[in-house]
């Protein structure tokens, strides 16, 4: 942090630390950590957040170090994905050894998934599983740990796990995430923001996580959307913005009503989203085209039709059907892919590619299939013995994007781990340079492209998806 953040800040009550990334910077604020603070914030408690996703990796330490010295918070709350449970308890020590007196709180999706273990860290003193915007709440005012639903903590040498706390039903109630908090400026894709919609989603893919916001799709209403929405554009300027629900266009009525919403009140906003494909028709595309949705973005996950039916229920004329369909709305479309899924072979892995390449998006994301706790893919990996990493599993390999990554924790029962690399970096180099010569092509998307996002992120780009990954 520079001397001027440093100077701004006064002792506060509670830190939260955000950990960095393995492989790159965080492109939005922390949203679940913004959302706490805020509630924290509803009830005059004094609250910080320290992201340091935004910073170099191997800075984290000096940036904690100075903000612990300057608000000498009496609780730290640290969040922890699967991937970054190490350098989350990492940061734990840290605290502790420098302020011994310090309540350190770990949750997120891998403490929710693994308390036991979280716990038994000599630094961590409590765990929080599942949402826990009240969960911190109840702790941090001192009500009597027994009775707080959702905490995992320590009594007399043994790990106590109170019971799952239910479910945050009423969203429209909560307050908007603390954004404030954050130099927003920092994030990659400023001055675009992000929101959340809804939490949980009913569908079951076998990849996905789902112990924090569970299976139930809880909404906030179309109107509360719009005012946050609002809110962002007079506070910082905001017209364009990224939903980040795990899906928001499941809800028809509720698509079409904030749609109409939206053009009834003369919003001249853009905003994308993320959907499914199943979830999608004429009446919701054209009715999001003109209410100024600029961009869907799809988890197909595979090209070939019988993995495809396995991993995500869908079949693959459906997918060029709605494809289409969007297109001729005007709206672009990002794909997200998948390889390495424990049935792939050396043929349904070009399968994928070439479906990636046939759909031609506007963008598209290859990871390398990644089992995480609690999952079925993790259980099917198991099951047919392709998990490299059977014990004294090293988490901060588990994480899915393959730039920086030298070899995978998956194998498939034909492909290798490095040939699983290979094709990655084979999947991005195609499907990327497809994407260039399009738009050299067409000047008006080109320049569209350096309108919205500047000259030195297509730059970035192109060495990190062509030069850097040949290496």
């Amino acid at each position: 942090m520079t001397k001027e953040e440093l100077v701004q800040l006064t002792e506060v009550d509670v830190l939260f630390v955000c950990p960095p990334f393995h492989d790159c910077k965080s492109e939005y604020p922390p949203l679940g950590i913004a959302q706490m603070a805020a509630v924290l914030e509803q009830s005059k408690i004094g609250v910080q957040i320290l992201d340091l996703g935004v910073y170099n990796w191997d800075d984290w330490k000096q940036h904690v170090s100075e903000l612990l010295d300057r608000v000498h918070p009496r609780w730290v709350g640290i969040s922890a994905l699967t991937s970054q449970i190490i350098i989350s308890c990492d940061i734990a020590k840290y605290v502790k050894e420098r302020y011994p007196d310090t309540k350190v709180v770990l949750g997120g999706s891998h403490p929710t998934v693994c308390p036991t273990t979280v716990l038994s860290n000599p630094y961590v003193d409590y765990v929080i599983r599942g949402e826990g915007e009240y969960i911190f709440q109840d702790l941090f005012q001192g009500k009597e740990l027994a009775a707080i639903d959702g905490l995992s903590y320590k009594h007399n040498g043994r790990y106590i796990h109170n019971k799952q706390r239910q479910l945050i039903d009423k969203l429209d109630d909560m307050p908007f995430p603390a954004r404030h908090l954050f130099d927003l400026k920092k994030y990659t894709w400023y001055p675009e923001m992000s929101l959340i919609s809804s939490r949980g989603c009913p569908f079951g893919c076998y990849f996905c996580y789902k112990g924090l916001f569970g299976p139930k799709y809880r909404v906030r209403s179309p109107q509360n959307i719009i005012d946050e929405m609002v809110t962002l554009n007079k506070q910082y300027g905001a017209t364009q913005f990224y939903f980040y629900d795990d899906l928001f266009t499941i809800d028809k009525q509720r698509v079409l009503d904030f749609c109409k919403l939206l053009q009834e009140q003369k919003l001249d906003f853009k905003w994308r989203c993320c959907s499914r494909i199943d979830t999608l028709d004429k009446e919701r595309i054209d009715a999001m085209a003109a209410a100024g949705c600029n961009r869907l973005h799809f988890g197909i996950e595979a090209g070939d039709p019988v993995i495809l039916k396995k991993v995500k229920g869908l079949h693959i004329e459906k997918i060029r059907e709605i494809v289409k369909m969007v297109r001729e709305a005007g709206i672009a479309i990002k794909c997200y892919y998948m390889i390495g899924h424990p049935w792939d072979t050396r043929e349904t892995i070009e399968s994928t590619i070439q479906l990636a390449r046939e759909l031609g998006s506007a963008d598209a994301q290859f990871s390398i299939a990644t089992p995480l706790p609690s999952t079925g893919l993790w259980d099917e990996a198991e099951r047919l013995g392709v998990i490299n990493e059977r014990s004294n599993v090293d988490w901060s390999k588990l994480f899915v994007r393959g730039d920086t990554l030298k070899r995978p924790v998956m194998r498939t029962k034909t492909v290798s781990s490095e040939d699983l690399l290979k094709y990655y970096k084979k999947a991005v180099r195609r499907v990327y340079l497809d994407k260039m010569l399009y738009t050299l092509n067409r000047p008006k998307e080109f320049m569209r492209i350096i309108r919205e996002r500047g000259i030195v992120l297509p730059v970035w780009a192109f060495y990190r998806k062509v030069i850097q990954i040949s290496v």
